[in-house]
Parts: structure tokens; C-alpha cells; sequence
């Protein structure tokens, strides 16, 4: 795309809109061009599983995995998204959206940790559970020095509720490029660098898995992490069927996303140009 292309388009994608995700698109940003690349061509979104609402509270896995933003969201959209519809879009939903349910959902202050830093909150249970939900006996023990959402020590969400758990606030993961983490021959070996514990094995395959689908290794797999999604970013009930499974994982492991035009190095896809992003240089390794 060359420095005098101006192609502006609706950038937010709102779950069931039923669009088409072309094969191709560019997003502007701050440096210049972001561009989506679907590998199996243009995507039909009306009854797509990552693009529809499949949830109860409005959400789509679509919701925190913008194209605009590479598949993640950055706080630009998020500050925009709340100015845009006082606060009531999906993303904004009490169960991770604001600091602690328990807040106010009307104030940005509930909801300062998304708003400010791109955070969506995370509920884990203590002590943790294995991949078969059995509990895990911890090495350690966790104390409350300090609180300032105050849902660690919450009687409803925090460590001594009925149901212990620690709240952690991250910013969702790309949906893209997935097939560079998940790829077989990556170096699988039978501990995790992340943390030193023993590789899980995928439940569908009974493989060995590299465990870096989340940044904290607790997903084994794409199926793994999609139903954990479901059920706590998009209170799901009842779960995920096979059919919605195989459409939301066929979305992520064909779709990718890099900066195609920069403000000051300029185009990155030019032909002849140094070696990048480009199809004859998308993975070949099978997920």
C-alpha cells in the first residue's frame, strides 16, 4: 500500500454484523498501516462463532480482538468505544470489564483498568485446578499486601469468598499470527520455560503441547482457551458446540496480521524489498 492510499473504513467491528471480512484489509494507526491478511480469502462473519454474540452478555470474541487493533484492542478503541456509547457496549460488561463486579457500572473510575491500561480481568480460582478441573496442591501461599480494586479481598470475588479466587488483569492476546505458537516442531519438550511445570498434554490429541497459548501457560490448546473464553468473558451456557469449536479455531489459524506501511520506513510489502510479511513467507508447520 503506497503512502497516498486513503482508505478509510469502519474500523470497529460490533458482534453479528454480518459484514464481510475481506482477504486483504489495512487499518491506519499512529505509525501507519496495520494490515489484516485472511489466507483462506474473504470471510463471511453473519453466523461465524468468533464474530457472533454467542454469549449473555452481548459479546463476541470479536469484541476484544479487533482487526484494527492486530486481533487484540488497544486503549484508543476502548476510550473511544466508552465516548462513543456511554459506557453500555458488551466490552465493557461487569464480569471483566470493570475493575471488580461489584462496582458502579456507570463510572469510568469502575472500569479504570480497562479505560487506562487495556486490561480485561481475570478470575482464577485458589488453589488452582488442572486441566481436569481437580484442584492442584500449591507450593505457596498468597497474602493481600495491597488491593486497590479491592476484589482480592472482596467477601463476593476475592481470596476468602466461597469460592476463592485471585482476580489478574491482562490485555486479551492477538487472535493472529496463532499458527507461529501453536505449530508442531517448536521446541515441545516435557517442561514449560515459562514456570518450570510439567508440559500438559492437549485433551483432544494427547499430545505434547508448548503451553504458550497464554502468557501464564493455564490453556493447552486453541479448543482449550475458546471454551474457557465462552464460558468466562462471554458467560456462555452450556458451552461451545463442536461445530461453533472448529469455526472459531478455523478463523484464528488463518488470519494475520503485521504493520504493512510505516510513517517512516514506507512500504514493507514493496516487491524486491527486504525479506517480511508476505504469503510465501507464511508458516508451513501444522497446528
Amino acid at each position: 500500500m503506497s503512502s497516498t492510499t486513503a482508505w478509510t473504513i469502519n474500523a470497529w467491528w460490533t458482534p453479528g454484523n454480518g459484514s464481510v471480512l475481506r482477504s486483504t484489509v489495512p487499518y491506519e494507526n499512529a505509525s501507519g498501516w496495520l494490515t489484516i491478511l485472511n489466507t483462506s480469502g474473504d470471510v463471511v462473519t453473519k453466523n461465524n462463532a468468533f464474530f457472533d454474540a454467542i454469549g449473555t452478555n452481548g459479546r463476541a470474541c470479536v469484541t476484544c480482538h479487533q482487526p484494527a487493533d492486530g486481533m487484540s484492542i488497544s486503549v484508543d478503541s476502548i476510550k473511544l468505544r466508552w465516548g462513543l456509547t456511554g459506557g453500555s457496549d458488551p466490552l465493557f460488561a461487569a464480569v471483566d470489564g470493570k475493575n471488580c463486579p461489584n462496582l458502579p457500572d456507570e463510572y469510568p473510575q469502575s472500569h479504570s483498568l480497562l479505560l487506562d491500561r487495556g486490561l480485561i480481568r481475570v478470575a482464577l480460582p485458589w488453589p488452582p485446578k488442572a486441566a481436569d478441573g481437580t484442584a492442584i496442591t500449591p507450593e505457596f501461599t498468597i497474602e493481600i499486601v495491597r488491593d486497590p480494586t479491592g476484589c482480592n479481598s472482596s467477601p463476593v470475588y476475592g481470596l476468602n469468598s466461597p469460592t476463592p479466587t485471585i482476580s489478574v488483569y491482562r490485555r486479551p492476546r492477538p487472535a493472529a499470527n496463532l499458527k507461529y505458537v501453536i505449530a508442531d516442531g517448536f521446541g515441545v519438550g516435557r517442561f514449560i520455560a515459562k514456570n518450570g511445570q510439567p508440559t500438559e498434554r492437549d485433551p483432544e490429541t494427547g499430545k505434547l503441547v508448548q503451553m504458550n497459548m497464554m502468557a501464564d501457560a493455564r490453556e493447552p490448546s486453541l479448543r482449550s482457551q475458546a471454551r474457557s473464553a465462552a464460558s468466562g468473558h462471554l458467560q456462555a451456557k452450556g458451552g461451545l458446540t463442536d461445530a461453533q469449536l472448529d469455526q472459531i479455531i478455523a478463523f484464528e489459524t488463518q488470519v494475520y496480521a503485521a504493520q504493512s506501511y510505516d510513517s517512516q520506513g514506507g512500504d514493507l510489502t514493496e516487491p524486491d524489498g527486504p525479506p517480511g510479511w508476505s504469503r510465501s513467507r507464511l508458516p508451513t508447520a501444522t497446528a
